[in-house]
């Protein structure tokens, strides 16, 4: 009876540390997807971004385009660096953010770990961004 107790265990403990290590390491991805949100710059503008293979697209609702940007993802890390776009920050401007995934990977949050333009961590983190679902 002992053996199958802790037999039982066992697997019941296997199961939990299979189920966290899953949610642990399964993120969204956001590879070919587009989000909503409002910049702070400097007044409020709302805006999409639309994220290709490698390269995010910012534009506002009237599809002006106000930032294209190349984009690396490892885990929850998102490395940008500026290729074009009215922004103060210069050319080639290279940031690393932390991705947090909110309501399921409907939402995300930025929060900035380093950036070369200062500027570009207050706008990026001040709003979560809302998934558009349907035609990407």
């Amino acid at each position: 009876m002992h053996i199958q107790k802790s037999l039982v265990m066992r697997k019941l403990l296997l199961a939990i540390l299979t189920f966290f290590t899953v949610n642990l390491f399964a993120q969204p991805s956001i590879i070919d997807t587009k989000w909503k949100g409002t910049l702070l710059i400097p007044h409020a503008v709302d805006v999409t971004l639309t994220f290709k293979k490698d390269t995010l697209y910012i534009t506002t609702e009237s599809k002006e385009e106000i930032g294209t940007i190349f984009f690396t993802r490892r885990n929850d890390t998102l490395n940008i660096r500026k290729i074009s776009g009215p922004s103060p920050c210069p050319e080639q401007a290279q940031g690393s953010y932390m991705i947090e995934w909110l309501e399921n990977g409907n939402r995300f949050r930025l929060h900035g770990i380093s950036d070369e333009c200062e500027g570009r961590i207050g706008v990026f983190t001040l709003n979560t961004f809302e998934r558009i679902v349907g035609k990407q």
